[in-house]
C-alpha cells in the first residue's frame, strides 16, 4: 500500500511539473509576442486547420492571411490577439516572412523594369515621374493620396487621345494594399513599361490605349512596404501604420446602407475618394499568398447573397486562368479550376473587391499571384511571363458588353439615368450612366436582354440587346420628359404668389421671374416642390419659368394691380 502512495506521489508531481512547464511555456510564448506586438504592431501566429471552425464561430473577424494543409497563418494586432487569448484558442508564434532573410533590391530603375530586382520607394518615385516625362500625350501621374506617414499613393492613368472624364470605360489596377505582398507591385510598374514602349508595336495595346482608360496603382500601402526602411523591404508587413488591415477596412457592405468615410485608415479614404471620381468600370487588386482569382462576395455565402453576375465574373476569371496556364499548367493551382467565389476560400468583411462591386455599382475582382508573400527577386521574370498577357487581355475585356449613352430626348443632354435588367440584377448590381456624359458600361455572359433604363421626371425605356462575347453592342437611349402640370395663383391684397406642382414631390424646380421682352426681373423666386412666395411686389403680365434637373416649363402669369 505504501509504495503504490509512493508511485501516485511521484505521479502527481510529474503532473504538476508538465501543467508548470506548460504555464511557463505559454508564459514565454506570451511574452515573446507581446515584444512583438510592441515593436512591430503585428505578429505572425499559425493555428492548426482543425481549429479554424472554433475560431470562426469565436472570431468571425480573424480572417487568414495563408492557408496550408497543415497551418492556416494569421497576422494579428494587440486587439485581435487580446481576443484569441480569450477564447483559448491554441496558436503558435512564428517569424514574419518579411524577416527570414533580405531580397534583391534595384541599383537602377531598369533593374527593376526588366525585373531583375525590387524597386526602392525612391526608384519608385522615379519611374512614375519617369513615365509621364517620357510619354506625356500617353501617361499622366494621378496622387490618389499620402499615407500616415506622409509616402506618396500614386496611380498611373494610360489612355491615347483627349476625351471628357466618364466618356470611356475605366479599368482601375491596384496593387500591394498588404505591404508585404510585393510582387503585384513590380508587375504593375512592369505593366505600365509595357503599355508605354508598345503602344505602337502592340494592336491590342494600342485599341486599349484608344478605346479605354486604364488606371494602375502599383503601391496603395507604401508605410507597410517599407516599414522599416525606404530602401528595402526586409521587415515590411501586412498592415498599415496604425496596425489595421486595410482590405479589411472598407465599407461592411453586409450593413446594407450607403457607405459612409466614417472609419476609413488615411490610406483607404484617399482611396474611395480617388475610386468615386474615377469610377472603375472594372477593377482588380493584387495579392499574394496564395496562387488563386477570387471574385464577390467575400462577405456573404453563396446562399446568403445571390450575385447577379456571377456568370460573368466565372467567365473572365476562366479566361485569365486559361491564359496564365498557357505558359505553365502547375500555376494557380489552389483550386483545380483555378478560381473560386470569394467566401467559399474564406469570409472577410470590409474587403475592397465587395466595396466595389455593391456600394460603387462597379465590378472587381482579386487576383493572388503567389504563393510566397515575398517571392525571391530571381522569380520576377517568371511572374511576369505566367501573367503579362492575362493582364492586358483582362483589361480589354473592358471594350466589349453593351455600351451606351442615355440623353434628355428634348435637350439632347447627356443624363444620368438607372441601368437595370429585370429578372437578372440583384443586390445592387444595376448600373449608372455618368451624368457629364450619359455613358454607361454593362458587361455581361453571351445572351439577349432587356435593359431598364430609369431617372426621375422621365418615363422609363426598355431597350432588347443581344450579346456577344468580344464584341460591343452600342445604344443610345432618348428618355422623354414627363411634363408636370405646374399651378400658379396669386392672392389679391395679400402680393402672395402660390407655386405647385401638381403630382410631384420628388424634384426640386427653381423659378425665374421674365418680362415679356426675356429680361430676367428676379431669379430664385421660390425653390422646392411647391409653396408660397410672400409679398410679391410684381404687377402686370410676366413669364414664371420654372425648371429642374430635368426639365423646363415656361407659364404666363398675370398679377393683377392693387
Amino acid at each position: 500500500m505504501r509504495r503504490f502512495a509512493e508511485v501516485f506521489f511521484l505521479f502527481l508531481l510529474f503532473l504538476s511539473s508538465v501543467a508548470n512547464s506548460q504555464s511557463l511555456l505559454k508564459d514565454k510564448k506570451n511574452e515573446s509576442i507581446d515584444s512583438i506586438l510592441s515593436t512591430r504592431g503585428e505578429a505572425y501566429i499559425g493555428i492548426i486547420p482543425s481549429a479554424r471552425k472554433s475560431f470562426q464561430i469565436q472570431l468571425p473577424e480573424l480572417a487568414p492571411a495563408k492557408v496550408t494543409d497543415s497551418l492556416i497563418y494569421f497576422f494579428v494586432n494587440k486587439d485581435m490577439f487580446s481576443k484569441i487569448l480569450e477564447t483559448g484558442l491554441n496558436y503558435q508564434v512564428y517569424t514574419a516572412p518579411s524577416m527570414l532573410g533580405f531580397v534583391k533590391m534595384a541599383t537602377s530603375l531598369d533593374e527593376v523594369l526588366n525585373g531583375q530586382a525590387y524597386p526602392t520607394y525612391q526608384q519608385y518615385l522615379d519611374l512614375m515621374e519617369r513615365f509621364s516625362n517620357n510619354y506625356p500625350e500617353l501617361c499622366k501621374i494621378d496622387t490618389i493620396g499620402y499615407s500616415i506617414n506622409g509616402r506618396l499613393i500614386l496611380a498611373a492613368r494610360l489612355h491615347r487621345g483627349q476625351f471628357k472624364d466618364g466618356e470611356r470605360p475605366v479599368v482601375f489596377y491596384s496593387s500591394t494594399m498588404h505591404g508585404n505582398e510585393v510582387i503585384g507591385y513590380s508587375l504593375m510598374l512592369m505593366l505600365i513599361n509595357d503599355f508605354l514602349v508598345n503602344s505602337e508595336n502592340s494592336p491590342q495595346i494600342s485599341s486599349i490605349l484608344d478605346d479605354l482608360e486604364v488606371i494602375i496603382n502599383p503601391l496603395s500601402n507604401p508605410d507597410g512596404t517599407y516599414f522599416l526602411s525606404d530602401t528595402s523591404f526586409f521587415g515590411n508587413k501586412r498592415s498599415n501604420l496604425n496596425n489595421i488591415d486595410l482590405n479589411r477596412n472598407f465599407h461592411d457592405v453586409r450593413s446594407l446602407i450607403k457607405y459612409t468615410y466614417l472609419g476609413l485608415q488615411k490610406e483607404n479614404l484617399a482611396m474611395v475618394k480617388y475610386m468615386e471620381k474615377n469610377r472603375p468600370n472594372m477593377s482588380a487588386n493584387f495579392h499574394a499568398g496564395a496562387e488563386v482569382l477570387n471574385y464577390p462576395w467575400d462577405s456573404w455565402d453563396p446562399n446568403e447573397k445571390a450575385l447577379a453576375d456571377e456568370n460573368w465574373f466565372i467567365e473572365i476569371c476562366k479566361d485569365y486562368v486559361q491564359t496564365a496556364r498557357s505558359t505553365d499548367m502547375s500555376y494557380l493551382q489552389l483550386y483545380p479550376e483555378g478560381y473560386v467565389f470569394g467566401s467559399i476560400w474564406y469570409r472577410i468583411a470590409g474587403g475592397r473587391q465587395d466595396f466595389v462591386t455593391y456600394s460603387l455599382h462597379g465590378r472587381e475582382i482579386t487576383i493572388e499571384l503567389s504563393n510566397d508573400f515575398i517571392p525571391a527577386a530571381s522569380q520576377i521574370p517568371d511572374f511576369w511571363t505566367k501573367n503579362h498577357l492575362a493582364l492586358i487581355d483582362l483589361i480589354e475585356k473592358a471594350r466589349f458588353g453593351v455600351h451606351g449613352t442615355i440623353i434628355n430626348s428634348v435637350s439632347a443632354n447627356p443624363m444620368k439615368a438607372k441601368i437595370e435588367i429585370s429578372g437578372y440584377d440583384k443586390n445592387e448590381s444595376y448600373i449608372l450612366s455618368n451624368p457629364v456624359t450619359g455613358k454607361f458600361f454593362r458587361y455581361l455572359p453571351e445572351g439577349d436582354y432587356s435593359l431598364t433604363i430609369t431617372a426621375s421626371g422621365y418615363r422609363s425605356e426598355t431597350i432588347r440587346v443581344e450579346v456577344n462575347k468580344k464584341e460591343t453592342t452600342n445604344l443610345e437611349v432618348r428618355l422623354i420628359p414627363i411634363h408636370k402640370e405646374i399651378l400658379v395663383k396669386t392672392i389679391p391684397g395679400k402680393n402672395d404668389l402660390e407655386i405647385t406642382l401638381k403630382d410631384d414631390d420628388s424634384e426640386v424646380f427653381t423659378a425665374d421671374l421674365y418680362d415679356l421682352s426675356g429680361r430676367k426681373i428676379q431669379e430664385n423666386i421660390f425653390i422646392g416642390s411647391s409653396g408660397t412666395v410672400k409679398g410679391f411686389k410684381a404687377h402686370g403680365i410676366y413669364i414664371l419659368k420654372v425648371k429642374s434637373e430635368y426639365q423646363q416649363i415656361s407659364r404666363l402669369v398675370f398679377f393683377p394691380f392693387p
